[in-house]
C-alpha cells in the first residue's frame, strides 16, 4: 500500500508513524512490521513514538512474537520506556488477557452436573 513512500530516502518519522498507524488501525500488524523493517534499512530510526504505537497494536492483537521482537529492537536501540509507556503496555495487555479468558471460557466444557 506505502511501497512507494516506504521506499524514498529521509523519510520523517511523522510519515512513518502515519503509515504504521493506519496499518494497525486496520488490523495488519504483520504489514506495519514489514514496514518498520523495510524503512529501517533504508536508514529510518524509528521514535519512541513509534515503538509505543507498535507495541499498543501488537499486544491488542495479541501478537506475542511481533511484541519480542519489537521489545529486542527498542533495546538495541537504547531506548528505555517510561511510566506512561508501561501503563499503556499494561492496559494493552490487560485487555488481551481478558479476550484470551473470555475465548478459554467459551471452549471449556460445562462443570453443571445433570443429576
Amino acid at each position: 500500500m506505502f511501497d512507494d513512500i516506504a521506499g524514498q530516502k529521509d523519510l520523517q518519522v511523522s510519515t512513518v508513524n502515519a503509515m504504521l498507524e493506519a496499518y494497525c488501525m486496520n488490523g495488519l500488524p504483520f504489514e506495519a512490521d514489514k514496514l518498520l523493517e523495510d524503512t529501517t534499512k533504508k536508514g529510518f530510526r524509528p521514535n519512541a513514538s513509534t515503538y509505543k504505537l507498535l507495541y499498543k497494536a501488537y499486544t491488542k492483537a495479541n501478537m506475542k512474537e511481533l511484541v519480542d521482537k519489537l521489545l529486542k529492537k527498542m533495546d538495541r536501540q537504547g531506548i528505555v520506556p517510561n511510566k506512561k509507556f508501561f501503563l499503556g503496555a499494561l492496559e494493552a495487555l490487560g485487555a488481551m488477557q481478558m479476550s484470551s479468558d473470555a475465548v478459554d471460557n467459551e471452549k471449556a466444557p460445562s462443570s453443571q452436573s445433570t443429576e
